[in-house]
């Protein structure tokens, strides 16, 4: 049963993988596609999907605006200044900006209630998702195992949480704004 953080389908994965619509493994791949979307979540440091945000706080850095820590931002319904409303402001999909003042220095003095998130996951991260619930599906054939001999060869398995390949595809919608 898909899970509201998942960033794919089960049938992306099954697709991806080749496997038929009868295959039987569907719980495993549901459970897999939630453990795959929560580790790329993490990794990206921000919530994909859209979703509200009551009163994130923030410290006034004396300008006009001021990047928030979700995106990409598609509503802002009310920002505050030491406790008192701003009505002048508006906003892309990164940043807020106020028109006639500035955000005054202070510390956590700002808070901004918005919206954010992807109506509708990006290709690129969907793919992310589906490669590393492939990676994961395959794995469990050899969960331990951090080489295997056969015939007199050795194959060697990357152990790692998430693939380098997966990783790079992944850095273009990482956060770097502190939170």
């Amino acid at each position: 049963m898909p899970n509201a953080i998942d960033l794919t389908t089960l049938a992306n994965v099954k697709t991806w993988l080749g496997l038929s619509s009868n295959n039987t493994d569907d719980g495993l791949l549901d459970r897999l596609i939630t453990s795959a979307s929560s580790l790329i979540i993490e990794f990206l440091k921000r919530d994909l999907k859209t979703q509200s945000y009551t009163d994130e706080v923030h410290h006034g850095n004396g300008g006009s605006a001021l990047c928030l820590r979700q995106y990409p931002i598609t509503a802002v319904a009310s920002v505050s200044v030491d406790g008192v409303a701003v009505t002048g402001f508006t906003f892309d999909e990164r940043m807020v900006y106020l028109t006639n003042a500035t955000f005054a220095r202070g510390l956590a003095n700002v808070k901004v209630t918005y919206t954010a998130g992807f109506t509708t996951v990006p290709f690129g991260l969907d793919q992310a998702c589906v490669e590393l619930v492939g990676v994961m599906y395959r794995e469990k054939e050899r969960i331990g195992h951090v080489s295997k001999q056969l015939g007199g060869e050795t194959v060697t398995f990357n152990i790692a949480d998430l693939p380098a390949r997966i990783k790079t595809s992944l850095h273009q919608w990482m956060n770097v704004v502190p939170s």
